[in-house]
C-alpha cells in the first residue's frame, strides 16, 4: 500500500478544509461516537461505527 501524500495546502487560522475521504481500512474496525442527549436531558448515546475491509460482507 502506498503512503499517503503530504498535505501541501497552506494552513492558516480560521480556515476550514473540505473533509478528506476516509481511507480504506486494512482490517475491520469498530469505533464509537458520542451523541449528546437532546435538550439537556440525560441519555447521551454511544453510537458504534463499523468499517468493513473491502470484500467482506456484513452478515448477522
Amino acid at each position: 500500500m502506498l503512503a499517503p501524500e503530504p498535505d501541501t495546502t497552506p494552513q492558516s487560522p480560521g480556515r476550514l478544509h473540505a473533509p478528506r475521504r476516509a481511507r480504506r481500512p486494512r482490517q475491520c474496525t469498530v469505533s464509537y461516537t458520542l451523541y449528546p442527549g437532546a435538550h439537556d436531558h440525560a441519555g447521551d448515546q454511544h453510537v458504534p461505527h463499523v468499517r468493513l475491509r473491502e470484500g467482506l460482507n456484513n452478515e448477522a
